[in-house]
């Protein structure tokens, strides 16, 4: 398996200098793990995204112990057992902080920070982490979001493309005193604040709140009917009581679904059979003028008959008590094809058109 080991720089009082080469030693024990690689890959972490990084003269080499004396010793060796210390704890993603930096308070206004490892301290209340430009005045522009802390949680990072891309590759370490991460520098005068914000919610807006998350939606009538004192665990309670109600037959009894093609999955099989579905006009678009194909519509009505029955093509679509132009000055005449014009608007109260001898043409309600 691979094997990831992270090393920091041990010399005493490095300072790193972005205009010239710089040295980085390290000492590491060449475990069974590292003498079994056949490969070694060496990766700079945590480097500024605008800097370009030049690796020169980069190698790896044994440390030998001193040679072994031939003088004999003074006395003679022990031979009897020695306890070993306790093993060590794992290793650390990274060097602790011993400072913890706490957030301002919610009435002193941002305090700055300096780029580098930081262990921030969680805060009670709500605390973010800010980049921002600051000029000559003191104003602040540019702000950005990069991490936050609220309600004595861990540090995270902010929501968004640039705290994503700034922290790209770390992750807060999370400890009793705080959560600690390594800030990057920034370019263009930019720096690092922290701001704390206190906020209180009323008791309709904690309520409305639940409701967002626990219903389809807060209501009015849910807060005006809300009674005061009333706990979420009770209201839970009193909701599981409540009678069963199914969302599906909510759902069916309230729509009218419209196929332009007959279709066989989830229909009757017969029009007049319980739970069909039918609509509220008589013609669709497709019932329309065509220019490959001409569509011809017809009222029947003989003496003695109980409705008039409305065809196209020859064709049954419905039967209706009464049916009259919308101009009142033409008169439609029964067992007559008239030919369709247009395409009928297929809604309720919509119309469609038939074509009259006099050449106009004149609207029906659909």
């Amino acid at each position: 398996d691979d094997v990831y080991w992270r090393f920091w720089n041990q010399i005493p009082g490095f300072d790193w200098d972005k205009d010239s080469f710089n040295d980085f030693e390290n000492s590491f024990m060449v475990t069974d793990q590292l003498a079994s690689c056949k490969s070694v890959h060496v990766y700079v972490h945590q480097v500024n995204r605008n800097w370009d990084i030049v690796m020169d003269d980069m190698k790896i080499s044994a440390a030998g112990t001193d040679a072994p004396t031939y003088a004999p010793t003074l006395f003679p060796t022990e031979t009897g057992v020695i306890t070993t210390p306790k093993p060590t704890v794992p290793p650390t993603s990274m060097p602790t902080v011993a400072t913890v930096t706490d957030c301002p308070g919610d009435t002193t206004g941002p305090m700055e920070v300096a780029a580098g490892p930081i262990m921030l301290a969680k805060s009670n209340s709500l605390c973010i982490l800010t980049k921002a430009v600051v000029d000559a005045n003191g104003a602040m522009s540019s702000i950005a979001p990069v991490a936050r802390s609220y309600d004595g949680q861990a540090w995270e990072k902010s929501a968004g493309e640039f705290a994503t891309m700034l922290l790209y590759g770390q992750e807060f370490g999370d400890y009793t005193s705080g959560s600690q991460i390594t800030l990057p520098e920034l370019d263009g005068g930019s720096k690092y604040f922290l701001t704390s914000y206190s906020y209180s919610l009323s008791e309709e807006n904690t309520v409305a709140r639940m409701l967002e998350t626990a219903t389809f939606g807060t209501t009015l009538s849910d807060l005006e009917n809300w009674v005061q004192g009333t706990t979420f665990v009770d209201w839970v309670d009193d909701q599981i009581k409540k009678p069963i109600t199914s969302h599906r037959e909510f759902f069916r009894q309230r729509v009218n679904p419209r196929f332009a093609h007959s279709l066989p999955i989830g229909r009757s099989d017969h029009a007049c059979k319980g739970q069909s579905r039918w609509r509220k006009f008589t013609f669709a678009k497709t019932d329309g003028e065509l220019w490959w194909k001409e569509q011809w519509f017809e009222a029947k009505f003989n003496d003695g008959d109980k409705y008039i029955t409305i065809k196209l093509n020859g064709h049954v679509r419905t039967v209706v008590e009464s049916i009259a132009f919308k101009n009142p000055e033409y008169i439609l005449e029964f067992n007559k094809k008239y030919k369709m014009r247009r395409r009928p608007r297929e809604y309720v109260d919509g119309d469609f058109d038939l074509y009259m001898d006099d050449g106009s043409y004149q609207s029906l309600v659909n």
